[in-house]
């Protein structure tokens, strides 16, 4: 168990060594990016064999959802901002309808998924991967910007 999580914790110091290396090459692809995630998460809730064998599945499945609803909140903002000056009122109203009931349905899921996470893990690690999220948003965030302030 100690292997698989110090080869994790490598891998991620590897991942994102490589990132800063190549940060144009690396900045968009959504894969290498999700890859980062993996291994960040990981390694930040220590999880053992059998915590990692049912929280990945429920937590890619989460993910799949939370993106397929992503997705259709990008197209109706960005239908938006490439339409706005011609959208009627009840184009609009139906559009704003649709965002909310969007919002309305990854409240849900995150409930639904939060109920299927404490079946897999503690309360603890629960929030640890709640905090390690945002630890990775920021420093996602955080190579982005060194990402743009390189090419200016």
């Amino acid at each position: 168990m100690k292997n698989v999580v110090l080869f994790l914790f490598l891998l991620s110091g590897t991942i994102f060594t490589v990132n800063a290396q190549k940060c144009d090459d690396h900045c968009k692809k959504k894969e290498q990016i999700k890859s980062q995630k993996v291994a960040f998460i990981t390694d930040k809730l220590q999880l053992t064999v059998e915590e990692a064998q049912q929280f990945w599945p429920i937590y890619n499945e989460l993910n799949k959802k939370s993106d397929d609803l992503d997705a259709q909140i990008r197209t109706i903002t960005k239908n938006f901002r490439t339409n706005k000056e011609t959208l009627t009122i009840s184009e609009l109203e139906t559009m704003s309808d649709k965002l909310v009931e969007l919002q309305l349905s990854a409240a849900k899921i995150e409930a639904e998924y939060y109920q299927k996470f404490k079946k897999a893990l503690s309360i603890k690690k629960i929030m640890e991967l709640n905090q390690a999220e945002k630890e990775f948003k920021h420093e996602l965030l955080q190579q982005l910007k060194k990402c743009s302030a390189g090419k200016e």
